[in-house]
């Protein structure tokens, strides 16, 4: 009987404290968080040495701000080693493992005007699983779930990725938020 009560005493006890939770390791949550894009760089280091890699800009669901991440690229063996990847080939599975959805943006939904390069905005397959972006929510307002990852394609070959630059980062944001 000792033992129930003081097991319930420390689950009421647990339940008061205002410590938050760690989300379990290597979740989308996790993966989201600042420890998480941590652990995606020495994951990068190690288990995708050698790859192609491409910068996109990350608007994590536990994180206050977007940040720039590389993402290994799948190219072809026999590619020469600075070959460009196809949209497709980017794997974002680290980011989103129930799956992703894209929309492909070519010019903004004011302008009539086409963009010189566009670019891919990659959502959750499966929104209503995934937790709130804070980061959308603190920048613009909106209530979005699950991560949100912007490529940019290249100028003359529209199907194949390039890198982000930080100097785009404000542009970005323009696109995402409308």
């Amino acid at each position: 009987m000792a033992i129930l009560r003081s097991s319930s005493r420390a689950s009421n006890t647990a339940t008061r404290s205002s410590r938050r939770v760690p989300p379990p390791m290597y979740s989308e949550a996790y993966n989201a968080s600042h420890k998480g894009l941590q652990d995606w760089k020495r994951q990068l280091a190690s288990a995708h040495k050698g790859e192609k890699m491409i910068y996109g800009l990350l608007f994590a669901t536990d994180v206050d701000r977007p940040r720039m991440v590389q993402l290994p690229v799948f190219t072809e063996p026999d590619d020469v080693v600075n070959a460009s990847g196809w949209v497709a080939d980017v794997k974002t599975t680290h980011w989103f493992p129930r799956g992703n959805s894209c929309t492909r943006v070519d010019k903004l939904p004011s302008a009539e005007r086409p963009l010189r390069n566009g670019y891919t905005i990659v959502t959750s397959q499966f929104p209503h699983q995934a937790p709130i972006n804070k980061c959308i929510r603190e920048r613009f307002g909106r209530v979005v779930r699950g991560n949100v990852l912007v490529l940019r394609h290249r100028f003359r070959s529209p199907l194949l990725v390039a890198n982000l630059h930080s100097c785009e980062r404000q542009f970005v944001e323009i696109l995402v938020e409308q």
